[in-house]
């Protein structure tokens, strides 16, 4: 018997595997037998409904068939129908394994027929969406062993294949992408995917042959055959313009190859542009930058390595998720709650000095149980050279007495007043003794016990900062990956005005970004501003040169409903200020549109996000003066104010109801005859 998280189940069942009949072929499905179903009776039914095969024969055959799970792989309308017939039976044990390819316009009505399975989804994007109608989804994200790959990221030339799988890619985008640069040779592999016939593939013409250096391949009689041409190249362009996991695309990273993929799911899930591939619109591509594909490439060989660590280390979640016919009955076990508590007991932690120091910081002000859940969920992590300070803006007794029952497991802590959050982050700074500092908000956590280890990874050793996803949680089920996107565009789209919604979700999270503390305590956060000081002081560091290195892991976990969410307004204002210091006339007014659109529904929690600015240079310039002459208007006016009678008369009793709070801050800090008292350790 093997037990799972809410009930057990035999390690011999008896399984139905309904699967697409290409499948047959491209053996996409194949590790998933191997390595989730190793021990159990596996029965395959092979789904041949898009060439006018009977789905209800075939659904027939597996209802009587009796079996103690019916396992769909990606054929949607005959795991609707089964969802179906076991709902109307009242019994029955199904799991349904879509890809993103097949299910990426299907709406509500689709997954209500599916209430009764468990969804396992390779793809993020899938997994939200299926949560958000209700259904129990587990992410998992799957990976290749690159072990006894042939690594190809140091080949001399500059090789690129392109597998021509559907008309929609061929040798017209590839050749777009290319622009005025040209690689020594191209490789295309012309095997499309039914129905499509090799004559719809767009191929090219004999001078571009010639001038490429092209060669060709059709269908090889087995893989080995296949992976022989492909390591030949270095630079890989994936075939599809969307993907189910992508397997011939991981394939190519594991290599060492350099991926060129569509902007869009699963690839772009994998793949941060610029990083560890290479991101943009296939359907219209222009001159992309190869400069650094060997780079890139070691790069994605170095993730795959790391992820098919993770995908072997989550396998036993995995299998539980799948075998279990009661892994529902704890919903919270497969949302982002398992990050936190992963582990019931503390690790034992081996010390190792030859790695950086981490300092982990929390600020906290009155929040006993968030405080509470971030301090077991930090001291669960197992890097070895790990420190952790709390500091506390003189919160009630609840708060400090949750410090004092856990200050086993702290190196220091101090409760006093303080001049808002990044004045304490300042403060924690100057108290840490790590390399690298992190804030970790009371009620946000690490995304499992090993975040900081995979953070931290092959981390160069000069970085200034080291930056990462972050999952954004909203009640119990909903949440969101937000993946940071490569600093340096970032940066550069800053500098341009060139930004949007997906800019924005893309600039990495204080809890997801590991800083250099002298770095930090040298130049500090700006504490003018309330919410986006941490923001501020990144772009300000990265103008100065700083460098920063993109871990490609999720780091944290953080909960809605903070100041920021609370503060939309000044969230605006603040992040306009940070474009007119480091962007320009452009991104000034797209966070001025996003200002309006607050305005106009002040009561959405998470408004849509304006996209980019569209407005001609000279449009532009006119708004921006007309913006700059209302902002001077508007402090002429302020100036009125303070100058007035009713102002003067009751300036004095503002300034005390004001300033209580800041100014015993203040006098807390004046190192007076017998008031020095040491960090609590």
């Amino acid at each position: 018997m093997a037990e799972g998280p809410s009930g057990r189940y035999e390690s011999r069942m008896r399984i139905a595997i309904v699967d697409h009949y290409f499948h047959q072929k491209t053996l996409s499905s194949e590790f998933f037998v191997r390595e989730v179903l190793a021990g159990c009776a596996i029965e395959r039914f092979w789904d041949e409904s898009w060439a006018g095969g009977s789905t209800a024969t075939l659904i027939q055959e597996v209802l009587e068939g009796e079996f103690d799970l019916i396992l769909v792989w990606q054929a949607e309308e005959t795991a609707r129908r089964l969802g179906e017939a076991l709902a109307a039976r009242g019994r029955g044990n199904m799991v349904f394994v879509p890809m993103w390819d097949g299910c990426r316009t299907l709406g509500a009505q689709f997954w209500q027929a599916l209430k009764p399975a468990r969804i396992l989804s390779f793809s993020r994007t899938l997994h939200e969406r299926v949560s958000r109608f209700g259904l129990l989804s587990h992410h998992v994200q799957y990976f290749p062993d690159p072990a006894g790959v042939t690594d190809v990221s140091a080949i001399a030339d500059a090789a690129a294949f392109l597998w021509c799988r559907v008309p929609q890619i061929g040798w017209p985008e590839m050749r777009a992408a290319f622009g005025t640069w040209r690689p020594d040779r191209v490789h295309l592999h012309l095997a499309p995917d039914p129905p499509a016939k090799p004559e719809s593939l767009r191929l090219p013409s004999a001078a571009d042959r010639e001038a490429f250096h092209i060669t060709t391949s059709e269908w090889f009689p087995d893989g080995t055959a296949f992976r022989a041409t492909l390591h030949g190249s270095n630079i890989f362009f994936a075939p599809r313009l969307v993907e189910g996991i992508g397997m011939a695309t991981l394939e190519a990273m594991a290599a060492g190859m350099c991926v060129v993929a569509h902007d869009a799911p699963t690839m772009n899930e994998y793949i941060v542009s610029g990083v560890n591939g290479i991101l943009a619109d296939m359907t219209a591509p222009t001159g992309l930058d190869f400069a650094a594909h060997r780079r890139i490439g070691a790069r994605a060989r170095d993730v795959v390595s790391q992820g098919h660590a993770a995908w072997r280390k989550g396998l036993a979640d995995t299998r539980d998720f799948v075998l279990d016919p009661g892994a529902g009955a704890t919903r919270a076990l497969w949302t982002s709650l398992r990050l936190r508590d992963a582990g019931t007991a503390l690790p034992e932690r081996t010390p190792d000095l030859a790695i950086p120091r981490v300092t982990v910081a929390t600020v906290v002000r009155d929040d006993p149980e968030g405080l509470a859940a971030t301090i077991g969920n930090v001291a669960r992590q197992d890097y070895g050279n790990l420190e952790y300070i709390v500091l506390d803006g003189g919160s009630q007794p609840p708060t400090v007495d949750v410090i004092r029952r856990h200050e086993h497991l702290l190196a220091r802590w101090v409760s006093e007043p303080d001049l808002g959050p990044f004045d304490a982050m300042n403060k924690a700074a100057v108290m840490a003794t790590g390399d690298y500092i992190i804030f970790m908000n009371a009620g946000d956590w690490f995304a499992g016990p090993d975040a900081i280890s995979r953070a931290l990874h092959a981390a160069p050793a000069d970085a200034d900062f080291v930056i990462g996803h972050h999952i954004y949680r909203k009640g119990d089920t909903e949440e969101e990956l937000h993946r940071a996107a490569d600093f340096d565009r970032t940066w550069a789209q800053l500098r341009e005005g060139a930004i949007d919604g997906d800019w924005l979700q893309g600039v990495p999270g204080h809890q997801a970004t590991f800083v250099r503390t002298a770095l930090l305590r040298a130049h500090r956060y700006d504490c003018r501003f309330r919410i986006c000081a941490d923001h501020e002081f990144l772009y300000r560091m990265r103008r100065a040169g700083a460098r920063i290195h993109h871990s490609l892991q999720t780091i944290a976990v953080y909960a809605a409903g903070g100041y920021s969410e609370r503060n939309r307004l000044r969230l605006a204002d603040e992040w306009s200020e940070l474009a007119s210091r480091y962007g320009n006339d452009q991104a000034v007014m797209y966070f001025h549109d996003l200002r309006s659109h607050v305005l106009r529904d002040p009561d959405r929690n998470r408004p849509d996000l304006p996209g980019p600015t569209t407005m001609t240079a000279a449009a532009l310039a006119a708004e921006c003066m007309t913006l700059r002459e209302e902002t001077a208007a508007l402090r002429a006016e302020i100036t009125r104010m303070r100058r007035s009678a009713s102002w003067i008369v009751t300036y004095p009793l503002r300034w005390i109801m004001r300033r209580a709070g800041p100014a015993r801050a203040l006098w807390v800090r004046l190192p007076l005859p017998g008031r020095h008292r040491p960090p609590h350790s």
